[in-house]
């Protein structure tokens, strides 16, 4: 397929999208003097990403991607909340998308998706990796990428075979059976649970979530998506 045809498929064509939150579209951003207080879930407007305190409110209209706003986390305490976009428990698997441009990576852990405890799901930029922690001990999923470049991140798991897959534009890796219960308690965006270095420095452009595990060919729709959408090159 050419990589045109890609462009209109957004993530809804797809069932199962519980979340989809896209700063590119500044209509669905609510902001005073830049500082983000809420961003409309294109996929469920009962459901808002939001942030009630200022000091920890994204910036918007600062940065861009591919021309496109996006989201601009200082990596010190903003971060976004949601209410659990998925049932409890899950009992069938979930899939998630993060297009991110890390800032300043350090050795240690800077939270970029995180799931309440006990049920621990997040994705992390430690110096040259990509990891995903996912449940309760947590097990890890781990990419080697460079991160100074925009970054689309996508994970999968299964709840009925236990198995995981963490992409990093396109390039994929495989763990097994994490300590997963299937209870997920609340969500944020741009922020992990524990120190080290909890909070994202960074620009956060895209964020989709399913509550089901999607099929190969659907993730790689999404990502074309993605990448078409915020010119990242896929390996």
């Amino acid at each position: 397929m050419g990589k045109g045809e890609y462009i209109t498929q957004t993530p809804l064509i797809f069932p199962g999208c519980v979340g989809w939150l896209d700063a590119s579209d500044i209509s669905t951003i609510t902001s005073s003097g830049g500082a983000v207080s809420s961003v409309k879930n294109k996929a469920n407007s009962q459901v808002p990403f939001t942030q009630a305190a200022g000091a920890k409110q994204p910036l918007t209209a600062v940065n861009t991607i591919a021309g496109k706003n996006v989201l601009t986390f200082d990596g010190v305490d903003d971060q976004l909340d949601v209410s659990t976009l998925f049932p409890s428990p899950q009992t069938t698997g979930f899939t998630v998308f993060i297009v991110a441009f890390p800032l300043n990576p350090v050795v240690g852990t800077i939270g970029i998706f995180n799931a309440s405890s006990p049920q621990r799901i997040y994705f992390r930029v430690a110096s040259g990796q990509i990891q995903v922690f996912l449940g309760t001990a947590p097990t890890v999923f781990i990419k080697s990428y460079g991160t100074s470049s925009t970054l689309i991140m996508d994970m999968r798991f299964d709840v009925a075979s236990g198995n995981g897959v963490l992409y990093v534009n396109n390039s994929g890796t495989t763990a097994l059976s994490p300590t997963f219960s299937g209870a997920i308690l609340g969500m944020s965006i741009g922020v992990k649970s524990s120190a080290p270095n909890p909070y994202f420095p960074g620009y956060i452009a895209e964020c989709v979530f399913y509550n089901t595990s999607l099929s190969d060919s659907a993730m790689l729709t999404v990502r074309r998506y993605l990448s078409n959408k915020w010119g990242v090159t896929l390996s």
